[in-house]
């Protein structure tokens, strides 16, 4: 019941419909590899955000934990997941991210946590004390607090 569209085709903009009409600023990121930005960039970017989604599949069946996920923590943005027993095996849905299966629960979670911002700032809250007391790699807390912070 995988949702993600491949980032090259025209559909995967229509994960992403529901923001325009709802008014919440996004920022989409075709990547291509003569056009990515630096890293130093792409964390100044995702340190603005409030949310951000990810998914950890590489093939239907073959999953991880993705950096960005783990970044968004650091930087204490809340994430929207694609369901992924990997990350559940580690960390607590609705605690620590929102797990989601479908583009409606996309949809609704991205809106609910764009108009509630306290409760966007509890999960990251507590995603990052989570991961802080349990899961960090010092150096690469540190070197993602010197470039941001």
């Amino acid at each position: 019941s995988r949702f993600s569209i491949p980032k090259k085709t025209p559909e995967y903009g229509k994960l992403f419909e529901h923001l325009i009409y709802t008014e919440i600023k996004a920022w989409l990121s075709y990547r291509r590899r003569n056009e990515t930005l630096s890293y130093n960039q792409y964390l100044s970017i995702l340190s603005q955000a409030k949310i951000t989604f990810s998914n950890g599949f590489i093939k239907l069946r073959d999953s991880l934990i993705s950096g960005r996920f783990i970044e968004s923590i650091i930087l204490r943005v809340t994430c929207i997941y694609e369901c992924n027993k990997d990350l559940e095996s580690f960390f607590i849905p609705y605690v620590h991210y929102i797990p989601v299966k479908s583009k409606l629960q996309f949809e609704s979670y991205a809106f609910e946590l764009s108009n509630n911002k306290s409760l966007s700032e509890i999960i990251a809250n507590e995603s990052f004390d989570f991961y802080y007391d349990n899961y960090r790699a010092q150096l690469v807390f540190n070197y993602i607090e010197d470039v941001i912070l």
